[in-house]
């Protein structure tokens, strides 16, 4: 047997590894990783933030759900502001956001910054405001 038959058998032998499924409308370098996990939407100073779910992240943006029966929420997408900071509340972070498109739930958001550790406190969700205040002074 020759090299080139050898060379032949080999390369026939082998399979080919799959090429990766890209949807034609896929516009992103950076990959989605899906998930589902619970975000805060700061969007005023004085106002507290709003809740929301990550859908998939990125290393560029994420696509938030708003508008669910958790918590206080915008009523859809078309009321998010333009320029938000999500909250991570799992990751103990937060990123500054420009919205790129929105669809009547979700919407879709580009980090214009650098991922940060979180430089708010947050209460915690089954603790009243008032509750946190009065523990606080009986202390």
């Amino acid at each position: 047997m020759s090299i080139s038959d050898r060379i032949a058998a080999v390369t026939r032998a082998r399979p080919k590894p799959a090429a990766k499924k890209v949807k034609a409308d896929e516009r992103r370098w950076a990959g989605r990783k899906p998930g589902l996990m619970a975000g805060l939407i700061a969007y005023h100073p004085v106002k507290p933030p709003v809740d929301c779910l990550i859908r998939d992240m990125s290393a560029t943006g994420a696509k938030l759900e708003v508008g669910g029966s958790w918590g206080d929420s915008f009523n859809s997408a078309q009321d998010v502001p333009d320029h938000i900071t999500l909250l991570m509340r799992l990751d103990k972070a937060e990123v500054d956001c420009e919205v790129v498109w929105r669809r009547t739930k979700q919407l879709g958001v580009r980090f214009t910054g650098a991922m940060r550790p979180l430089s708010r406190k947050l209460t915690s969700r089954n603790e009243k405001p008032a509750a946190a205040a009065v523990k606080k002074s009986a202390v």
